[in-house]
């Protein structure tokens, strides 16, 4: 048997539920929050077992990809943000042009 003390609260809850009329008693309104929190587990295992699977395939495609030689040379990238990153801040400090009407 499960020993469970309701935090004030939790009391509160419970009573408001059962005084809804929804429930008949606090081990329905408590059986109803158990089956959501094992919905909600589901779905996250759901979601997390999708992203493996997905995060798996783009590895594989990464790999076939160099296989073919189709890649970049990772200096080459990171100049390439940096420039972006250069022009981004140099952008942002040059005063802004004002229009006249």
């Amino acid at each position: 048997m499960v020993n469970f003390e309701p935090t004030p609260e939790q009391q509160r809850f419970i009573e408001a539920k059962l005084g809804s009329g929804q429930y008949r008693d606090a081990g329905e309104v408590l059986r109803a929050g158990l089956r959501l929190w094992m919905k909600l587990e589901q779905d996250e295992e759901k979601r997390h077992q999708a992203w493996l699977e997905d995060t798996r395939k783009k590895v594989q495609e990464g790999l076939d990809e160099l296989d073919r030689g189709e890649w970049v040379d990772g200096e080459q990238v990171f100049r390439c943000m940096q420039e972006r990153i250069d022009e981004h801040r140099r952008r942002e400090r040059e005063p802004q042009q004002k229009t006249k009407p």
